[in-house]
């Protein structure tokens, strides 16, 4: 699986996006790239081990909050339990090894031919999509921010209900009990493709989350990587457009 390959990796790297309050009580985001040689210590300032460190941040139940001098600069973070109030807003975004090798969805890039099935065996096919806008979601049972959207991602289905002129598809790589046993407890609203590693590998997808919105054409219109806030209203943007053309 991924997600075990990236705890044994030793030289993987972590990607988190933070999201932090400013002085003025403003919320700012920017995104920090965590490896062995990042200064993470706990609250009794002991340096936690890169290797622990990953494994607890993968879990989601822990969050960094930066350090910083006297000038402003962050030289350091400190490693606490994550609340109810940083869900969704501090997320990491699981990089699987070799990922900065795959050529990756760019913009404007074609999508390529593939054949999955869905939860039910349907076969489906990039044929059958010809005409249609296209919203794919790839994610995985074990990625927290797939999960923490997936309530806004049924909410922008709903939006469209009915409308037999777009298809939202969610392929995930692992295999079909895992994922059947994961939606019985967290229902998806998203057509769920189940082992679908030839179709993540054809799209070059390393980092979940991982958002497309394809045109009627078979273009790539955008392409949007990892936890988002509001990422609901951005493909619904990118949907009402591709509608139009």
């Amino acid at each position: 699986m991924y997600w075990m390959k990236i705890l044994k990796l030793a030289g993987t790297v972590l990607i988190l996006s933070l999201f932090f309050l400013t002085a003025g009580a403003q919320k700012s985001s920017f995104r920090v790239q965590i490896d062995e040689h990042t200064m993470v210590r706990d609250s009794f300032g002991t340096r936690i081990p890169y290797n622990t460190l990953i494994k607890m941040l993968s879990t989601g139940g822990y969050t960094l909050d930066p350090v910083r001098d006297k000038s402003g600069r962050i030289t350091e973070y400190e490693l606490r339990n994550a609340t109810a109030a940083d869900k969704g807003k501090r997320e990491t975004i699981a990089k699987i090894p070799g990922a900065e090798n795959l050529p990756g969805p760019k913009v404007g890039d074609m999508m390529p031919y593939f054949e999955t099935y869905l939860l039910d065996s349907t076969v489906i096919s990039s044929d059958d999509l010809k005409g249609k806008v296209v919203v794919m979601n790839f994610w995985f049972t074990l990625c927290k921010p797939c999960i923490y959207e997936m309530p806004d991602l049924d909410s922008l289905v709903e939006k469209y209900k009915g409308r037999k002129d777009i298809v939202f598809l969610a392929p995930n790589y692992e295999k079909l009990s895992k994922v059947k046993a994961f939606i019985a407890k967290q229902p998806i609203s998203y057509k769920v493709c189940p082992e679908a590693v030839s179709l993540i590998d054809k799209f070059g997808v390393g980092v979940y989350p991982t958002h497309l919105v394809i045109s009627r054409s078979g273009k790539i219109l955008n392409s949007y990587v990892g936890g988002l806030p509001g990422i609901e209203n951005i493909l619904k943007r990118d949907i009402d457009n591709a509608l139009k053309q």
